[in-house]
């Protein structure tokens, strides 16, 4: 569920959600979680039919088979993949995951209890590797007696080399429900803007290891990001990827100057190595590190990097004559 996610994913890794690196395990199964949640909101008896197994679920079943082969009786995952085995025996619905197949593509699976079916997507539209076949056949015949026949899971043809964790992804919430998450469309453009629109998804119900939850964007407290940033969903409707106007903070920092009372007013000194900083700058939307050169202290003293002489000259020829505190 998207306030207790299923995994968790490093917050540096979220950056590959705004490149064209491949999307990770960790990163597939938070994604999923929230596609799913959004099918739930609709529909809550959803997960009587559907349940969604993460990205580990098909790294189990192969090494669970691999052990059976290599004479082991008992086998890393084993009580996980029997719990899940009995209940779709008891209970027939449909379960959905990702596998990652050659070491380098990622693929979706929905194995349909009721009518006895696995459908298979890959959006390279490549066969069902043998290996993958065998072990989904030895698992399934643990738990039933009748066979299950294959079919294709409608997916998005890809063209590029990365989008394959997405349009698997989303295949599978397609099969779920297809007016919530229709099929995307396979130009780059389209993907890159859907990948932006999924890691800003991702980050508002972002939940790290420890368990300290990211507050969730709202409308009232967003900023939106560079025009450049912005783009389409697949569809035609506009996608604006948000952040907290908190992280305007990293711009401005909050007045000590106390109600009521004014200040004299200070002379602007330029120096050749600190930049000027405007009162009336605004946060433009793009996130950046900043390392203030300077800061107040509450006796009003200017604190920072090691002075020069030069400096320390300029600095005493601000201070009123006559004031031996400040010189």
């Amino acid at each position: 569920m998207a306030d207790r996610l299923k995994d968790w994913t490093p917050v540096q890794e979220l950056r590959q959600f705004a490149s064209h690196d491949w999307l990770s395990g960790s990163n597939l199964n938070v994604m999923l979680n929230v596609m799913y949640e959004q099918i739930k909101v609709v529909n809550p008896a959803v997960e009587l039919e559907y349940k969604i197994q993460s990205t580990y679920f098909y790294v189990l079943l192969r090494a669970a088979r691999k052990s059976h082969l290599q004479g082991h009786e008992y086998y890393s995952g084993a009580s996980s993949l029997q719990s899940v085995g009995t209940l779709l025996a008891n209970q027939p619905h449909k379960i959905c995951f990702l596998s990652h197949i050659q070491g380098n593509h990622w693929t979706g699976i929905a194995i349909d209890a009721v009518q006895l079916h696995i459908s298979y997507g890959n959006s390279m539209q490549q066969a069902v590797p043998d290996d993958l076949k065998d072990a989904i056949k030895w698992w399934l015949a643990l738990y039933f007696t009748s066979p299950f026949t294959w079919e294709p899971l409608a997916i998005t043809a890809q063209i590029d080399s990365y989008s394959c964790g997405l349009l698997a992804a989303n295949s599978l919430m397609h099969y779920i429900n297809p007016n919530i998450h229709p099929l995307l469309l396979p130009h780059p453009a389209d993907l890159d803007v859907a990948h932006l629109h999924w890691g800003n998804m991702v980050i508002s119900s972002h939940q790290t290891k420890e368990g300290n939850k990211c507050t969730p964007t709202t409308n009232k407290s967003t900023t939106e990001l560079t025009p450049s940033l912005a783009g389409r969903k697949p569809g035609g409707e506009m996608i604006s990827p948000r952040i907290s106007s908190r992280s305007s903070s990293l711009h401005h920092k909050p007045s000590n100057k106390q109600p009521g009372v004014s200040e004299p007013p200070k002379k602007q000194q330029k120096t050749l190595d600190t930049p000027t900083v405007r009162e009336e700058e605004t946060f433009d939307g793009e996130l950046v590190n900043v390392c203030r050169a300077e800061k107040k202290s509450a006796r009003g003293k200017t604190q920072g990097r090691p002075r020069t002489s030069l400096l320390d000259k300029v600095t005493q020829q601000c201070h009123p004559p006559g004031d031996p505190k400040k010189l």
